[in-house]
């Protein structure tokens, strides 16, 4: 799907993404996808797990 990215300001890593609803839902099922693929054999979670959590944390914060 296509995403508008801006940049703010050369000096910055912050940009505005335009998203809508169903992209940003998207974006997060698609991330606790990778967060449960990421767990071990035995169900426990690793490094990855936790990375994955954080960024579906992240996500999920964004008001559209």
């Amino acid at each position: 799907f296509p995403v508008t990215i801006e940049q703010e300001d050369i000096e910055t890593n912050h940009y505005n993404i335009d998203l809508s609803k169903n992209q940003l839902n998207d974006i997060i099922d698609l991330l606790i996808d990778l967060e449960v693929e990421s767990l071990t054999i035995d169900g426990e979670s690793t490094p990855l797990t936790s990375h994955f959590t954080s960024l579906i944390d992240k996500w999920s914060s964004i008001k559209v």
